[in-house]
């Protein structure tokens, strides 16, 4: 079959852009076949950071998949300012560390004893980025319900924390909760008992014993 003649049209150049402020410093990276097409675009949805963009960089590429990965390398590596996707610090996760929970009972609780885990250990640090819901899911032989669960419970305990449009991270130790359960008092420490309190009883406008002068 001649080259006219084929049924998939040759894949086309994608550019991978940098956009610089005055300073130098990278505020976006992406990746478009129409760089400038895409910029108009960014200033047509208003993008915070479009009115500091004072200079740019086009790196071609011969296919838009060969651009999407550098694009993915550039992000995690030089850590654009307004970049979301790719652009995250995420904790090292090791699946073949965690038992399948597929037959067990009670598997939030355990998945999130296996998550608290990491955390406690400290091979999931303070502001790190954790795995999706399915990742978390098929690590430990359950389902997306049950380590929404888990990761519900860990919220709740302060472990982890969520940011909008970013995922779920390990919360840093000044802002995870105080433990609600009051300690005992110490030993010599003196306890004032409680003054009991009369009951009050409401009176409601309608209340027969009420007297209405």
């Amino acid at each position: 079959m001649s080259p006219a003649q084929s049924s998939t049209s040759p894949p086309e150049r994608t550019a991978l852009y940098r956009y610089f402020d005055t300073d130098g410093g990278l505020l976006y990276i992406g990746i478009s076949r129409d760089p400038d097409g895409r910029l108009k675009a960014h200033r047509d949805t208003h993008q915070k950071w479009v009115p500091m963009v004072k200079s740019r960089t086009l790196e071609w590429f011969d296919s838009r998949p060969e651009a999407a990965e550098a694009e993915k390398q550039a992000i995690q590596v030089e850590r654009p300012r307004f970049n979301k996707a790719h652009n995250q610090d995420r904790v090292a996760f090791a699946p073949s560390r965690w038992p399948s929970l597929a037959e067990q009972d009670n598997k939030s609780n355990r998945l999130a004893a296996l998550i608290r885990d990491e955390i406690e250990t400290k091979r999931w640090l303070p502001g790190q980025l954790i795995p999706f819901l399915n990742t978390l899911a098929k690590a430990s032989g359950t389902s997306k319900s049950i380590a929404a669960k888990a990761v519900g419970q860990l919220r709740h305990e302060g472990l982890l924390t969520f940011r909008a449009g970013h995922g779920l991270f390990v919360a840093h130790p000044h802002s995870r909760r105080n433990s609600l359960i009051v300690p005992p008092p110490q030993e010599g420490s003196t306890v004032r008992p409680r003054t009991p309190r009369p009951a009050v009883r409401t009176m409601w406008l309608h209340d027969p014993l009420m007297s209405v002068c």
